[in-house]
């Protein structure tokens, strides 16, 4: 898996974004098997946040980048295949700390005189002693629904004389435009060398991580230069642990929060030399 797909991830779960157009990855994105030397089975499995249509779409843009890349013009599609799959889970719970406020004891008096001598009257009055907190918040029940649209597509030198084909780059012009998408997800650079991996670790990877999420939600253009420096002693199979655990958190933070962990973020840049 590619480390600008993961990072995505992040960026994806934290905002309460769609599945991007992407190789298949921890919050989705797209598959391929070649059945046949023309036939190919592809997939694109969605997040709870994408609708089937998008999932659909993605599908058959992946089905027209397939064809170019063999040499191919045309595709017709032989099966299709969409569903959405539930879950259901609870909210986390939090109940608040329960304290009682000191008691306090007031008593007045007043001594007076009567025919049969002194008198004495008092009145106590005690204030304090409630108690707060201990409500309990959270444990709702919640449903996702996470789309996934199969094609089995069959690709074609030329447009077929008989049946209904797709013209593979009038799809791949038609829904880049659609959806905003600069390239196709194969051309993107590969930003970490798999050489890395004997090298020595001096940068955390969680702030890497938290850093990186951070740059790219805010369009900052150092995000390569923070990769690149990062390759060199940061390797894969620490990366993907990273970015497999800060997904985890993202999932936990709720919207009041979300202010908190972009300032978390912005400062994991901070403490790498960044000026933010």
């Amino acid at each position: 898996m590619k480390r600008l797909f993961l990072l995505i991830a992040i960026s994806t779960l934290a905002s309460g974004c769609a599945t991007t157009y992407q190789q298949k990855g921890f919050t989705g994105g797209f598959s391929e098997t070649q059945l046949r030397q023309d036939v190919y089975r592809v997939s694109f499995n969605g997040n709870a946040y994408t609708n089937p249509q998008r999932a659909a779409d993605f599908t058959l843009l992946r089905s027209a980048e397939l064809t170019k890349k063999n040499g191919y013009s045309h595709f017709v599609i032989i099966n299709a295949d969409n569903r959405i799959s539930e879950s259901t889970g609870h909210m986390p719970t939090y109940t608040t700390p329960k304290y009682t406020t000191p008691t306090i004891t007031t008593t007045t008096g007043q001594i007076y005189n009567t025919r049969n001598g002194a008198a004495f009257t008092a009145n106590s009055q005690t204030t304090g002693g409630q108690t707060y907190g201990g409500e309990t918040y959270g444990g709702q029940e919640y449903t996702m629904q996470r789309p996934s649209s199969t094609n089995t597509i069959q690709m074609f030198r030329t447009k077929p004389a008989v049946g209904f084909a797709y013209d593979a780059a009038f799809i791949i012009r038609s829904l880049s435009q659609e959806y905003e998408l600069e390239m196709p997800v194969s051309s993107v650079p590969q930003l970490f060398s798999k050489s890395s991996s004997s090298a020595p670790r001096s940068m955390g990877v969680t702030k890497v991580v938290k850093c990186g999420w951070y740059m790219k939600n805010s369009s900052d253009d150092r995000l390569t230069s923070l990769f690149t420096e990062a390759q060199k002693t940061i390797t894969d199979t620490e990366f993907e642990n990273a970015v497999e655990s800060e997904n985890a958190v993202l999932q936990q933070v709720q919207p009041v929060d979300r202010e908190g962990y972009i300032e978390y973020a912005r400062q994991s840049c901070v403490t790498l030399g960044y000026d933010m």
